[in-house]
């Protein structure tokens, strides 16, 4: 992973990973979308649902805004849980809705996104956590906030990219 610590860096690796993500999607049929499952239980629609979620939080803390209740959740369940049972819950919130449901979250979520990014220099990407977020200054480790919009936007994406293309992959028993 090429470390990002400018703007125009973080743009670069947006516009790697989002046509990957966007080709991918692309490709599968409503059925790929919502019925192959990992062993976690999770179809694609629910990877790309986590996606917006994780999205959305970091487009709140860039706006000043509470992050955790426009990701659904509240400050204390986040404090008290692991972040395996508050991608549960994250995951239990919206296993319902439809593909086209979550594509549009994912859209809307990227348009959410984009537009406070577009608002922001590199001397805005390179104040703290806590500056975005004063009344949760337990989460600051002092880097960057750059950082932690890396990690929820184009690094997630790469990361749940080969968890979903292994969703939807032929098994080697198909293949048999």
């Amino acid at each position: 992973m090429e470390w990002i610590t400018t703007k125009q860096h973080l743009l670069d690796s947006l516009a790697k990973a989002n046509p990957q993500l966007e080709t991918f999607l692309d490709s599968l049929s409503p059925h790929q979308w919502s019925h192959p499952r990992d062993a976690a239980g999770w179809a694609v629609k629910d990877h790309v649902a986590h996606l917006a979620v994780w999205q959305d939080g970091i487009t709140a803390l860039l706006r000043y805004q509470p992050r955790w209740p426009a990701m659904g959740l509240s400050s204390e369940f986040v404090d008290s849980n692991a972040i395996d049972t508050i991608n549960d819950v994250i995951f239990q919130q919206h296993r319902d809705k439809s593909p086209h449901e979550v594509q549009t979250m994912f859209d809307e979520s990227q348009t959410r996104f984009l537009a406070v990014l577009s608002e922001l220099s590199d001397d805005d990407l390179h104040r703290t956590y806590s500056h975005y977020q004063p009344f949760d200054t337990n989460t600051d480790s002092g880097a960057p906030i750059l950082n932690w919009v890396v990690g929820n936007t184009s690094e997630h994406v790469m990361e749940h990219l080969p968890w979903m293309r292994a969703i939807v992959a032929p098994s080697p028993a198909a293949n048999a």
